[in-house]
C-alpha cells in the first residue's frame, strides 16, 4: 500500500512524516482492500488542516478533513474519522441488506409474512364485547 505524504504551506518534519505514516500504516487493519493512502497537511493562520484521501478496490474513496491548532491532534482526530468511515463500510459490505450480522451487532432482521406483528384494535366501542377471535388476534394466532 502507498503512503503519500505532503505539506502545503509548509515544511514536514521527518518526526511529522513518521507519525502520520505510523498512523496511516493502521488503516489496512478497518478495511483490508486498502490502496493508497494521501496526507496532506496544510497551514493556515495558527490552524493546521490535515486532509486524507483513501482509496479502495471498485473505485471507493474515503475522504476526510479535519484542523486543529496542533498538527498532532489534527492527525488523531482524522484518524478516528477515518476509522470509523472505514468500519461503517466494512460492515454494510459484509451485512449487505442491513441483516444482523453472526456477533450480533447491527440492524436486527425485518419481519416478513406471517412473522409480522399486527397492531393490537381496542374494541369497536365502549359496550362492544371481546369475542374469542379478538383474543386469538391478541394472542398472535
Amino acid at each position: 500500500m502507498q503512503i503519500l505524504i505532503t505539506g502545503r504551506h509548509l515544511q514536514l518534519s521527518d518526526e511529522m512524516q513518521r507519525y502520520v505514516r505510523e498512523k496511516a500504516g493502521k488503516l489496512p487493519r478497518y478495511y483490508e482492500r486498502l490502496n493508497s493512502i494521501e496526507v496532506v497537511i496544510a497551514q493556515h493562520a495558527g490552524h493546521f488542516e490535515v486532509e486524507m484521501l483513501v482509496s479502495a478496490d471498485h473505485r471507493q474513496s474515503f475522504v476526510g478533513r479535519e484542523s486543529h491548532q496542533d498538527v498532532f491532534a489534527a492527525v488523531d482526530l482524522l484518524m478516528d474519522k477515518m476509522e470509523r468511515q472505514l468500519t461503517r463500510h466494512k460492515e454494510k459490505v459484509r451485512n449487505r441488506k442491513g441483516r444482523q450480522s453472526a456477533d450480533g451487532s447491527g440492524p436486527a432482521p425485518q419481519a416478513r409474512g406471517k412473522d409480522r406483528l399486527r397492531p393490537l384494535r381496542p374494541p369497536a366501542g365502549p359496550d362492544a364485547e371481546v369475542t374469542e377471535s379478538d383474543e386469538a388476534d391478541r394472542a398472535g394466532m
